[in-house]
């Protein structure tokens, strides 16, 4: 059966009930015993995440509580990602951590640190979905949560793709500009944005890790697939592939792209709270960006940015342009954003695992999920557009679903979930590095010390 084929498969709303019951033979409590007293369908849980935001997943408990009216979620919210995996460390050592808690790919809360926490959801999916239940969930999410003891640690909720920019519609047919596609396109509409007052890119390039998106859309622009092959050890980092993504990304700076006091701002609050003042014509983020394309979402987001008495604006994804000037976007590349496991400790793993296995795998879950436009579902569900608000239909839905086809195949080059610890801090180094003059060279080599440290540890 092909992925898509499987990823088109519609799940059943009856799921998570039929994943506990299975589960509960063998779920034990935080006192080792088997949890035959622990209901499935009762309880009080504690919900420790760093997405969805706060908005989207009190949403998402309330449309469970439909279904489940008996099971209380209490959702505690880190918006800042570096105290999430200590705040999570503490938790879960103690015996009063919480119930549930997300699981990345990245280093907010790595699956290969915190995973031995997790109950092994792979029972509770198979009791949903069946025997098949692999043909059922999109490799992505398996492959990223699966322990080397071959455990499922954690249940996604789906996956996020990047390579894109958004851009402020509305600015560009106020100054009669066309989205680019190529550098050069980008250069033109640059010089006419800041020409009239607008800056153009904003970049919080302070934020090494952010940096990494456009480093790897320009790779894929430059050299395609040498990005993934060099994060499978393939190919050495310090070749002229990287070196020349390098100066690329530079050279935005001296192109008039990339703002000269980029090295001062974060990618949140910073850029992302000028794009939304409408300061700025575009920023890089990835299809979690989505969700501003709801107008209620846009209003508080602007809200939350400082601007008092928001007008939402037309926004729209776009492609990263092309560096070889012809016009072919790069390749997108994806990982699961966060991902729900269940505490071992948890007094309530029944409950906790109704909960993953709802929002994973019931279709009333998952076409919640695809509404809130934040999450690519693993199920290949879609955005019903009669049922949710965007800021302008006419100009967004048909953006969205010609991007739906290119982020659902969008699921075989990772995003970060191939780079190891001393990889990712030594290629978010290189990225501000050679804003402050080191030689691409040089930086390329750093990363490839780290790329050989990580393989030999």
């Amino acid at each position: 059966m092909s992925r898509s084929t499987r990823r088109r498969g519609r799940l059943l709303v009856a799921a998570a009930a039929a994943a506990v019951a299975a589960l509960s033979i063998t779920a034990c409590s935080s006192g080792g015993s088997p949890a035959a007293d622990d209901p499935a369908d009762s309880g009080t849980l504690d919900w420790w995440g760093f997405s969805p935001n706060v908005t989207v997943a009190n949403d998402l408990i309330a449309e469970f509580n439909k279904e489940y009216p008996d099971i209380t979620v209490n959702y505690k919210f880190y918006p800042n990602n570096t105290e999430y995996p200590a705040a999570l460390r503490a938790g879960l050592a103690s015996n009063e951590g919480p119930d549930l808690f997300n699981l990345a790919t990245n280093a907010a809360a790595p699956v290969d640190q915190f995973g031995s926490f997790a109950v092994d959801l792979a029972p509770a999916y198979e009791a949903a979905l069946g025997a098949d239940w692999k043909d059922k969930v999109s490799p992505l999410a398996i492959d990223s949560f699966t322990l080397e003891n071959g455990s499922l640690a954690a249940a996604s909720l789906g996956y996020v793709s990047a390579g894109l920019l958004y851009i402020n519609q509305d600015l560009f047919d106020q100054y009669g500009l066309t989205p680019p596609t190529t550098l050069d396109e980008w250069k033109q509409v640059c010089a006419t944005f800041t020409a009239n007052g607008v800056e153009c890119f904003t970049v919080g390039a302070g934020t090494a890790a952010f940096n990494m998106d456009p480093l790897h859309s320009i790779a894929n622009s430059l050299h395609p697939g040498d990005w993934q092959k060099a994060s499978e050890g393939e190919i050495s980092w310090n070749d002229d592939w990287f070196i020349d993504t390098l100066q690329a990304w530079s050279d935005l700076r001296a192109d008039g792209i990339m703002q000269d006091g980029a090295l001062g701002l974060q990618q949140y609050p910073d850029a992302n709270n000028e794009f939304l003042q409408e300061k700025a014509a575009m920023v890089q983020m990835g299809t979690w960006y989505n969700g501003n394309l709801l107008a209620g979402n846009m209003t508080a987001a602007m809200e939350g940015a400082g601007v008092a008495n928001p007008e939402p604006f037309t926004m729209v994804p776009i492609a990263f342009p092309d560096f070889t000037n012809k016009g072919e976007p790069g390749a997108l590349f994806s990982d699961v954003d966060s991902a729900i496991a269940v505490n071992k400790k948890s007094d309530s793993i029944n409950a906790a695992t109704t909960f993953a296995m709802w929002l994973a795998t019931s279709e009333t879950g998952q076409q919640d999920i695809a509404n809130r436009l934040e999450l690519l579902p693993d199920s290949g569900a879609l955005p019903d557009f009669s049922a949710i608000d965007l800021v302008n239909p006419e100009v967004q839905q048909p953006v969205l679903e010609a991007f739906a086809p290119l982020t659902q195949a969008a699921t075989d080059e990772a995003r970060f979930r191939l780079i190891k610890p001393n990889l990712y801090e030594a290629l978010g180094a290189a990225s501000t590095a050679v804003l402050e003059g080191t030689s691409p060279a040089d930086a390329a080599a750093s990363v490839q010390a780290a790329a050989d440290e990580d393989r030999n540890s």
